[in-house]
């Protein structure tokens, strides 16, 4: 997987030259405050990776909670890479971008917001992808490919979020400062669109989707007794007021529901107690029989709304990612055929 990174040293260079060189920034790796200059570069391996790196590294960028619930997770939304909208967009649909350092976070929206991981300076410096490539960090080649394609998928879900200069103004805002100082527009763009191109390279697992419903997330913890809640995130990260508006719908419906229902179970008892060859009798079985219908319709109406609908989101959800499993086994098959003599 190192050998075969979708970019060469020439890409990084172009991309960053005043942030390379930029003594303002800060140390990253555990090792490189052992360093004698460790600024002078966005990393430094000249004293040689420690195991703290490692640890750091796994930290920061892996999701082994998200792996494990991997099989669940088309419940949170659609399995698309690309399902992933650019900052403007975020903007426009009255999100607050949220920085976190979680990556378990990134890309994890409610309501209100959208939990956005800044970008790491280390992933844009060579040294970095040579000194992985090199087996400083560790001789385990799985854990270091681990690590490379949980960044390559990262770097791809930037290809996503900042598809116009607008976004890219927007990340480098100092209220969120998504982006490390020194990048250009147009030398990033051009680097971030190789990220677009690289098609069925392996990516992690977590980055085979794009953003994820935070609220499903938490179902999907609660129903494989995972966890209560999503990496403890407070059940009313939207505000108060967006929780109580979110089900004050619901609620005025229920209600409704059982005042017709009462109402009409009233109307029922008053038609049976009409006497008989009243004059009125007609009417009586009339108003009977709407009573009932009325029932019915309201019954069928919450079923609909509470059932009917989830049903049928779920299971768009599930005919996509089967869609998407065939075509992928289609086309693996299809390599394979290519690839016998």
């Amino acid at each position: 997987m190192l050998g075969d990174l979708p970019f060469v040293k020439d890409d990084l260079d172009r991309i960053a030259p005043r942030a390379a060189n930029d003594t303002t920034i800060p140390t990253f790796l555990p090792s490189l405050a052992l360093s004698e200059q460790p600024s002078r570069r966005l990393f430094v391996a000249a004293d040689g990776a420690s195991p703290s790196d490692l640890a750091f590294l796994q930290s920061d960028l892996m999701t082994p909670h998200l792996d494990y619930l991997h099989p669940y997770l088309w419940l949170s939304g659609s399995r698309r890479w690309n399902n992933i909208n650019p900052l403007h967009r975020q903007v426009v649909k009255g999100r607050q971008i949220v920085i976190t350092e979680n990556p378990e976070m990134h890309l994890i929206r409610g309501v209100e917001r959208i939990y956005i991981k800044p970008l790491p300076p280390y992933l844009l410096s060579w040294s970095f992808w040579d000194s992985l490539r090199e087996r400083e960090f560790t001789d385990d080649e799985q854990a270091r490919d681990n690590i490379a394609i949980q960044a390559i998928g990262f770097l791809r879900s930037y290809f996503m979020l900042l598809k116009y200069e607008s976004d890219f103004i927007i990340a480098m805002d100092d209220r969120n400062r998504l982006l490390p100082l020194g990048l250009e527009w147009h030398t990033f763009a051009a680097f971030l669109s190789i990220f677009g191109k690289i098609g069925s390279r392996p990516v992690s697992r977590r980055y085979q989707y794009g953003e994820m419903r935070l609220t499903r997330l938490k179902l999907i913890c609660r129903c494989t007794f995972k966890s209560m809640s999503y990496q403890d995130v407070d059940p009313y990260e939207d505000g108060s007021s967006t929780y109580v508006s979110q089900r004050f719908g619901p609620l005025l419906f229920l209600i409704a529901s059982l005042g017709l229902i009462l109402g009409a179970m009233q109307v029922a008892l008053a038609a049976q107690s009409l006497p008989p060859y009243n004059s009125w009798e007609r009417v009586g079985r009339v108003s009977q029989w709407f009573a009932v219908t009325t029932m019915i319709l309201t019954l069928a109406a919450g079923l609909f709304f509470t059932i009917g609908v989830n049903l049928f989101i779920y299971g768009n959800q599930l005919r996509y990612a089967l869609t998407h499993f065939v075509l992928k086994r289609e086309t693996e098959m299809a390599e394979k055929e290519i690839g016998q003599p």
